[in-house]
């Protein structure tokens, strides 16, 4: 039998004594002590790391300083942390070797692990901790922003977009890009954006034509796996003013002239217009009819346009006063009564009077105003010559009004 008490090569002799003498077997072998399963270090932390990352490795060492080999090595972790057994299921007396142990988060916030190696003689532990971080992300409010109709050439009211670092790490290289017709205004973000900090963006619209017109807010960043994206839209109002027929008319003071306009919504642009007239002559009235409208972009409007000339416009709205065509018999009753008429003369005065209020003409007097006599010249419709409308060429503007558009026509108006 051996049974060593030391670790390495031995050597020994059996002698065996009989009748015939001694004799003596040499003997020899080699100590050696039992394996061991040294574990270092009892426990690892991990750097915060991002979800979705894996960490670098730390390594633990399993160390046999025994001379046999220890067997039946097997290694496990829990967690979000991984491991991997670079020593097989055997380790060499006198050797050592590493696992690699890794952090790969799922979640938010602290977590904690444990490494097992278990072996030929027990199970040992290794504590393992480490916390997950959010990755770079970024949220908008609001997501998208209509900002509705507005004239060609015009620019809108500014609408605000915030931006969010809705991410565990800051955002680096921040930036922002719009597509051609909106714009931005004011740009409160700075190039690096820390993490739950918010910064507002304003933007406006200038449409450019007519009809719909949708783009984007693009918001990128360095550290950002794909932009951010805000879905912008609005759309170009805008109409048309032409003239159907002639654009010009010559009359004479008296006469009135037409001409046509017809009014269409560009674009799917409607809504209501406000039509006015300028540019009348002397004793000419310009009238629009109708003089405000509801456009409907699939249906062209018509406006008439109408120019009465040899109208005297203060005429036409107040009646000349009559006391002016009875100054005479006034300027006749006051001296009677001076005179001391009676009561019953007065009274007869005064029913005179009466009745030439009633009949003018019965006392020899005109009611009209100036020269012309009891009918006009030049034209249906039109007044004496004190109400003529001055020979020449007139411009007649009609302006049309939707909102913040504005159009007009121009009309040629010849008196002869």
């Amino acid at each position: 039998m051996f049974a060593p008490v030391a670790s390495g090569s031995l050597t020994g002799t059996l002698t065996v004594v009989s009748a015939l003498g001694a004799q003596a077997v040499p003997l020899s072998g080699t100590g050696q002590t039992a394996a061991t399963d040294g574990l270092a270090p009892a426990s690892l932390t991990f750097a915060t790391q991002q979800i979705g990352t894996t960490s670098p490795a730390q390594q633990v060492t399993i160390t046999n300083t025994g001379d046999q080999p220890l067997t039946q090595i097997i290694v496990t972790s829990t967690g979000d942390f991984t491991a991997l057994n670079n020593c097989g299921a055997l380790l060499q007396g006198h050797g050592s070797c590493a696992i690699a142990v890794a952090y790969a988060p799922t979640r938010v916030g602290a977590e904690t692990g444990t490494l097992t190696v278990a072996d030929e003689f027990r199970d040992r532990y290794v504590s393992l901790s480490g916390t997950g971080q959010a990755p770079p992300g970024v949220s908008a409010t609001p997501t998208s922003i209509d900002f509705g109709g507005y004239g060609v050439g015009t620019t809108s009211a500014p609408h605000t977009v915030t931006l969010t670092n809705s991410g565990g790490v800051p955002l680096t290289n921040l930036s922002a890009a719009i597509t051609a017709g909106f714009a931005i205004a004011a740009n409160q973000c700075p190039a690096t954006l820390a993490a739950g900090a918010a910064c507002p963006l304003s933007l406006t619209f200038s449409p450019a034509a007519a009809g719909a017109v949708s783009g984007s807010l693009t918001l990128t960043a360095a550290n950002l796996s794909k932009p951010l994206n805000v879905a912008l839209s609005g759309s170009g109002n805008d109409f048309s003013v032409s003239i159907t027929g002639p654009s010009s008319s010559i009359v004479t003071s008296g006469q009135t002239a037409s001409y046509t306009l017809q009014l269409a919504g560009l674009g799917g642009t409607s809504g209501t217009i406000v039509l006015s007239c300028s540019g009348a002559p002397q004793n000419a009235i310009c009238t629009l009819n109708p003089d405000s409208l509801t456009l409907n972009s699939a249906t062209p409007a018509s406006v008439t346009v109408t120019a009465a000339t040899g109208v005297a416009a203060s005429t036409a709205l107040y009646p000349a006063a009559p006391w002016k065509a009875f100054a005479p018999l006034l300027a006749f009753a006051v001296p009677l009564a001076a005179f001391g008429f009676r009561r019953r003369s007065l009274a007869a005065l005064f029913i005179i009077l009466a009745a030439c209020l009633v009949v003018p003409l019965g006392c020899g007097v005109s009611a009209s105003s100036g020269s012309g006599g009891s009918g006009g010249s030049g034209g249906s419709g039109g007044g004496g010559t004190s109400n003529a409308t001055p020979p020449g060429t007139y411009t007649l503007a009609v302006t049309a009004t939707m909102s913040n558009i504005t159009h007009s026509a121009k009309l040629t108006l010849t008196i002869q």
